[in-house]
């Protein structure tokens, strides 16, 4: 009782500014420099990488020809993924379908989901911080950052899963800072778009509606956008056959063979808790120089890029720049969040977010930079809240400095990173290779019905 009164008597954020032509214009010029730097990136790579021969795992371990099949063909297996990504096929499917019978390929009309998703994401976040109480100058600094962090750069270039999965989180942030706890549906439905794409964002839906509307009211919200999503996945699951249900027991449970345990233990994969930990921190945010490394141990295996093992030891002066001025950032917007107790509805449901966040992926997937869409909105917001802090001056500082070399070297490490993925799908099969790819990732035709 105590803990939902304390609710009760915190959830008293309202936006500070009421949006006016000026708002509007610069979160349509932050979508529009988003647009840009999404076709940028989708011009680095070769059409191979989507090719379900060749394109598994390199990109990082992405799945970039999962996702084309499973927006193309009804009877793909890869709509199992479902059990994690709950009614991903039944939006995605349908959206890309439309696309196509206006001329375009599958792959350009999954790139622009991805760059209608980056421009979205971008405004969104700019709004949100608007909401927060910042002026237009500081809240269009931050959405920069956004834009030249690693992860946007990076995951908002090729067709997959993490920008639907980002731009869900930044519906959820603008509803936390700019919609008061009266709009229950507006809460319904950002908590069922959090669930939607990836079932561990809904924590950031979760724990901004327990901060923000009370306990009560956030319990009812929330199994209101659970039977809604999980009604959808029925239906999902009349469509493509092969989709899974994600509320089923085996769906969580068949995720442990992507844990770094699971690695360690069966394959003797390194495995450092601690390393991932900084990798989400911090290469989110400033790419490492790429390097291949062999996906398996197999004579001939194909390779991957990677950044899991790499230094800030060997960042060049830029990248020591772009890492400094981002650990500033994030200090300074602690210290802000810290030091106003009328914004800890806000700023605890992100602490929440992101410690869950980084506590799982301690120990969940071997390649941390693959999940860093997920991180990047929320540690971006936290940077914000330097605005509040007697330091928000050096924080803008930090956040230009960012902007201007940090993203300059991001942009090159992405140049790099995909002329060393084109070089590794573009390598001839072995005949292992094909045989282990035919048998194990090529789906099952779509039913004739």
């Amino acid at each position: 009782m105590q803990f939902n009164s304390t609710l009760r008597s915190e959830a008293r954020h309202e936006p500070d500014v009421a949006f006016k032509i000026g708002d509007y214009l610069l979160a349509m010029l932050t979508a529009l420099a988003a647009l840009g730097l999404c076709l940028h990136g989708f011009s680095e790579f070769s059409p191979q990488i989507y090719d379900e021969r060749r394109g598994f795992d390199v990109w990082f371990g992405a799945d970039q020809p999962r996702i084309i099949m499973s927006m193309t063909d009804r009877g793909s297996l890869y709509h199992q993924r479902a059990s994690v990504h709950p009614i991903f096929s039944l939006m995605m499917f349908p959206t890309v379908r439309l696309l196509m019978m206006f001329g375009l390929s599958v792959i350009q009309a999954g790139q622009v989901v991805v760059a209608a998703c980056g421009m979205l994401c971008a405004a969104l976040l700019f709004l949100s911080m608007r909401g927060l109480g910042l002026p237009r100058l500081a809240a269009f600094a931050f959405t920069a950052v956004f834009l030249s962090s690693a992860a946007y750069l990076h995951w908002f270039s090729v067709v997959e899963t993490y920008a639907p999965a980002a731009l869900s989180i930044c519906l959820v942030l603008f509803a936390l800072t700019c919609v008061g706890p009266g709009h229950r549906l507006a809460w319904c439905l950002v908590s069922v778009g959090a669930l939607a794409v990836t079932v561990t964002n809904w924590m950031i839906a979760l724990a901004s509606m327990a901060f923000r509307l009370g306990l009560r009211r956030a319990l009812q919200t929330a199994a209101a956008s659970l039977l809604i999503v999980a009604v959808l996945a029925g239906g999902q699951k009349l469509i493509f056959p092969k989709a899974a249900l994600f509320f089923l027991p085996g769906s969580v449970s068949a995720e442990y063979k992507f844990t770094s345990l699971s690695s360690w233990y069966e394959n003797r994969l390194p495995w450092s808790p601690g390393r991932n930990l900084w990798s989400a921190l911090t290469t989110t945010a400033i790419a490492p120089a790429p390097r291949l490394a062999f996906l398996t141990a197999e004579p001939n295996a194909r390779q991957f890029v990677t950044y899991q093992e790499a230094s800030p030891r060997t960042l060049p002066v830029a990248g020591l720049v772009g890492l400094l001025s981002w650990g500033m950032m994030l200090a300074i917007g602690l210290h802000g969040a810290l030091s106003r107790r009328r914004l800890a509805p806000v700023a605890l449901p992100v602490a929440v977010f992101l410690s869950v966040q980084f506590a799982m992926h301690s120990v969940y997937g071997t390649e941390t930079f693959l999940y860093s869409a997920h991180f990047i909105p929320a540690l971006v917001l936290l940077c914000a809240f330097s605005w509040f802090s007697p330091l928000r001056v050096a924080a803008l500082a930090a956040a230009a400095l960012f902007v201007v070399v940090g993203g300059g070297w991001n942009l090159a490490q992405l140049h790099s990173g995909a002329q060393l993925a084109n070089w590794s799908v573009a390598q001839p099969l072995a005949a292992a290779e094909r045989h282990v790819l035919r048998a194990a990732a090529r789906p099952e035709p779509a039913p004739s019905s």
